[in-house]
């Protein structure tokens, strides 16, 4: 088990170090959604999720930026709760891989991926449990405050998550391994809401 931890825990750093940026980086990317990336088949790999919150320093400078790194944290995984119920359209179970599919979905040569009867229906079987399952998978790659550019403005506190699909197939396949049922991303042939539901008591 602690094998499978360890292996776990290095899916996590490879995704949050791959998605490393700069205060400047951080204070140019818009607030929200943003980088989304797909893999060459028109599903998600990855998307980064950002919010910035100023800096009330009438309780002090500490409450107020610890206030400040809270609301954003909060704001940002809300951020990304409200981009899968309205910009998720499918998910697919694989032998070794689950993919999900969004309304702007496209191959690597630029086609729009149209999904499947049978993929939104697994995905509206699901929604909630992957939903939980997504949040609890976002690593935080940038929680910082970013200094103020003019002298009347506010310092902001500014947190990004990246999600990685890596993350929460790995996390799904651990669930299955350490409930001894072999449920991960062979797909859920006989319960689909297992995976998700499983891979929440990790």
């Amino acid at each position: 088990m602690k094998k499978l931890m360890l292996t776990i825990g290095l899916v996590f750093f490879v995704s949050s170090v791959a998605f490393a940026l700069t205060v400047d980086e951080a204070r140019n990317m818009p607030d929200g959604v943003g980088r989304v990336q797909y893999n060459s088949d028109g599903s998600l790999k990855s998307l980064c999720v950002k919010a910035t919150i100023p800096i009330e320093d009438a309780l002090g400078v500490t409450e107020g930026k610890d206030m400040a790194r809270t609301e954003a944290d909060l704001q940002a995984k809300q951020r990304l709760s409200e981009y899968i119920k309205e910009d998720f359209v499918g998910v697919e179970f694989n032998e070794k891989s689950t993919s999900f599919f969004t309304k702007s979905s496209t191959d690597d040569k630029g086609k729009k991926i149209v999904v499947t009867a049978d993929q939104t229906n697994k995905l509206s079987t699901i929604r909630t449990d992957i939903t939980s399952n997504i949040l609890k998978a976002v690593k935080t790659i940038f929680s910082e405050v970013i200094p103020n550019k003019k002298g009347n403005d506010k310092a902001e506190y500014a947190v990004i998550l990246v999600f990685d699909t890596k993350d929460v197939v790995a996390a799904q396949d651990a669930a299955g391994a350490m409930s001894g049922n072999g449920v991960g991303t062979n797909g859920p042939s006989e319960n689909e809401t297992k995976i998700a539901q499983d891979a929440a008591k990790y």
